[in-house]
């Protein structure tokens, strides 16, 4: 399947943060992650869906009856390394976006700064090594205040094999973060025949 991060009938914590600031009720709305409620406001959706396709390379996994039930996106660089997403937009409202799947888990450090991540810094990026310290850097500040999530979200995803997604919108703020695992849930198809619920007997 064809980014399945964008396939209207799957799931993840993704598709949900990114609906839930246009949710029809305002309390749903009250709970949007500030991160999501960025991206929204600036129609940037479509920045966050390509950068997880051309970071994750999702695979499937089959239930019993041989059809996705669920997708995984196991570390293209190896266990250990995670996506980052480091994006912000200009006076005018243009984004600057910049990904990279070599993020590694943030450690504490009391001295961990953000970088210029102004959008002309972004711009003026020239190099893979460039971006990718960039966004290391953006990460382990931005994560500094969230320590215990991001232990529990990196152990989750190495039990799991999969990828943690660390996503950072600078603003004139604080940078704004939003952290999860990347599984996409398949639509919920039971066959009736593999069902089971009775007695056991030896």
């Amino acid at each position: 399947m064809s980014r399945p991060f964008q396939h209207p009938a799957l799931t993840s914590d993704i598709r949900a943060a990114l609906n839930l600031p246009r949710d029809a009720d305002p309390a749903a709305r009250a709970k949007a992650n500030p991160a999501m409620q960025w991206v929204t406001d600036h129609h940037a959706e479509k920045h966050i869906f390509q950068a997880l396709a051309l970071t994750t390379t999702p695979k499937p996994i089959a239930d019993a009856s041989g059809r996705p039930s669920m997708w995984l996106c196991p570390p293209p660089g190896g266990m250990g390394n995670h996506v980052g997403i480091l994006i912000t937009a200009d006076p005018q409202g243009n984004i600057r976006c910049v990904a990279s799947n070599l993020i590694t888990q943030p450690i504490q450090d009391s001295k961990a700064t953000l970088p210029d991540t102004t959008p002309d810094a972004i711009s003026a990026l020239r190099s893979k090594d460039d971006t990718q310290r960039l966004i290391q850097q953006a990460v382990n500040a931005a994560c500094m205040a969230n320590m215990d999530q991001v232990q529990k979200l990196c152990a989750e995803s190495q039990r799991f094999k999969t990828t943690a997604l660390f996503l950072v919108v600078v603003t004139d703020g604080p940078p704004l973060v939003f952290m999860t695992t990347l599984v996409i849930q398949g639509p919920r198809q039971p066959n009736p025949k593999l069902i089971f619920t009775g007695k056991v007997l030896p």
